[in-house]
Formats: structure tokens, sequence, C-alpha cells
């Protein structure tokens, strides 16, 4: 069957309606056909990120933070580009939510207080080497709903949250910004977003990122670079915490969830006009999950690639959050690590 994603609602040790039932137990399969890419570009490269701009145009973000290109969906081993060679590992590759032609890279982690940036605005054609946008200790999230609105999040003496509306040439700081240390954010559109900071506040916007209120909402367990959010309406927000996925309600408050394998790794979300798919890593393998009804029901699919033991540990993995995208309603691409698939929906 299909787990609801409305828990059992006794709450407990998982928080409120979050059932305790292990994924893989649980969730009905859904069929799909998993193509597998060749994206040999170097023996020591693993990708960290994809954009997906169209069905043969894919942007790789890899281990060493340089970029590269694929014009045939990476069919042909090897023939990928370099576009961008500027920023460093452990950089964050995300596409522009609402147009497949944007995109932006930004260093993260623990050594960027001055991070270089890339932006490209012509389906990863070009990539430009952008301003650099400095936090004081360093930056650990971003998002970019347009080619119009991008954000970066992180640890900065006096403003965790900054934001450019032309391209990352500028970075603006917010006329009030949320407090504390940002280690998530996902906007909905240009105007409505949420972020969360490492005690856990659910954070607002509804002016394009210029003023932030606290909701007065938590998320559930600990904030690390584990998190993972995705919004799926002006008031509802997908959270990944805690071994959790759940579905928050701005006004109402964390409405139930599941439960997933411990030690599962958030690597992504994307929404399409069929579906929200999310990518989750564990050292037993990947799952997609799929939702048809925004959060409300999910379904799982196993994806055939295998990772050694002790491959996924820790929970620094703020560079990991666009290992998903997809180019149509029901076609999406997956890295993992040193592999890439696209994974078509399936109907008998």
């Amino acid at each position: 069957m299909t787990l609801n994603i409305f828990g059992d609602g006794t709450g407990g040790t998982n928080g409120p309606g979050i059932a305790s039932s292990p994924m893989n137990e649980n969730f009905s399969e859904v069929k799909y056909h998993e193509i597998m890419i060749s994206p040999v570009i170097a023996s020591a490269e693993y990708f960290d990120g994809v954009i997906a701009h169209s069905s043969t145009v894919f942007s790789g973000m890899v281990t060493d933070g340089h970029i590269w290109i694929t014009s045939d969906a990476g069919v042909t081993a090897g023939n990928y580009t370099e576009k961008l060679t500027t920023l460093t590992s452990d950089s964050l590759l995300i596409g522009a939510k609402n147009t497949a032609a944007a995109g932006f890279a930004v260093e993260v982690g623990a050594s960027t207080t001055n991070a270089d940036t890339g932006y490209t605005g012509n389906s990863g054609t070009t990539w430009t080497d952008s301003t650099n946008v400095t936090m004081t200790t360093a930056i650990l999230c971003a998002d970019m709903p347009s080619s119009s609105l991008i954000l970066v999040g992180g640890n900065d003496s006096s403003n965790d949250l900054k934001y450019s509306t032309d391209q990352a040439g500028s970075w603006t700081n917010p006329s009030t910004p949320p407090t504390g240390t940002i280690h998530a954010i996902s906007m909905y559109d240009n105007t409505t977003g949420y972020c969360v900071d490492g005690s856990g506040n659910i954070w607002k916007t509804t002016d394009g990122a210029d003023n932030w209120s606290d909701t007065g909402d938590n998320v559930i367990g600990s904030v690390d670079g584990n998190i993972g959010m995705y919004t799926v309406s002006a008031t509802n927000v997908v959270f990944f915490t805690n071994s959790s996925v759940y579905l928050y309600v701005n006004g109402s408050g964390i409405s139930s969830g599941i439960r997933v394998n411990s030690g599962s790794v958030f690597l992504g979300a994307k929404e399409t006009a069929n579906a929200l798919y999310m990518l989750l890593g564990h050292s037993d393998g990947f799952i997609l999950l799929k939702s048809e009804d925004s959060g409300a029901t999910w379904i799982q699919h196993p994806i055939a690639w295998r990772l050694s033991d002790g491959t996924l540990t820790g929970s620094n993995y703020y560079h990991l959050k666009h290992c998903l995208d997809a180019y149509d309603n029901d076609n999406i691409v997956v890295c993992a690590f040193a592999a890439m698939f696209k994974i078509r929906n399936y109907v008998p």
C-alpha cells in the first residue's frame, strides 16, 4: 500500500503524527525505467549536483567545484565540456525553480568567508564567474526561485542571509534578517519563502527576502548539514530532518510525517507539474520518493546503485542538496556520486 504522510497521530519520540515504521516496509514501489548515463570526466571525480536544462543538456558539479556540461544527455562517455573552474571543493549547484535556463553555484562549508559564485542564464552554454558573497564564518545553503532572485544563508556576524536581484552581480542584506545561523532556505516564488536557523526556528518572508519574521514553529529534531526542505505552496513546506519526512503548514504547525531509515541523507527535491520528487541517500543505497499530492502521500523507487558502508557519514552535506532535477513532468535526472541516472516514469 501507499503510506499516507499523516501518521498515527500519537506523537512520542518521533514528534506529532510521525509514523515510526521503516520506509522500506511501508511504501509501495512505483515502476520506472532507469537509464545509466556515462559521466566519465576524470577518474577521481564524483558528481555533487545536477541541473537538467533539457532532455539532453545537463550541467554537473563535480567534487573539485568545477562545472561540466553535456549536450547529449551523457550518452557518450566523456562527452562533457568544462565550463567553470573558479569554484573549489564543496560547492553547491542549484537550478532556478521556474526556468531551466538559469543556474547558480556557490562555495559552501567551513572556509567560505569570501565565496566564489557562478551563474548561467542560457541553459549552461556559458557560466559566468559572478560576484563573491561574504559570510563571516561560512555559507551553508542557497536557493533560486527565478533568474531574478538568488538567496544564500549561513553564519555571519550581522546578516546570516543575503540575496541578489541581479543574477549574483551584487548582494543585499535584508532590512529585517532572520537571526541565528541559517541552514536551509526554500522559496515558493519571488515573494514568499521560508528558512530555518540553527535552533530549528522556521522563518518566513512575504516580500522577496527583504524582511523575515519568526513563525513561532520549529522543525523536528536537531539541525545540521543534512536538513532538507522544499516549499510547495505559500503555506506548505516539506521538510527532511532527524530521519523524517514531514509536511509543515504555516499557521498550523507540523501536521504529520513518516520516518525513514536512520542515517539517510537528503540529496535534493524537485516539483514538476505532476509530482514532487525527493532523493535520499543511505549507505545501503538510494531511494527516490514521489508524491503526487504535494507531500500528503509518498511512494518509493529504489535506485540500483549502492555505496560502500561509511561513504555517507557525518553531517556536513551542505553541498549535496541538488543531486536531483527534472526536465519535464516525468523525466528526472539524479546523480549518485560516481554515477548519473535518467529516470523515466514507467507505464506498463
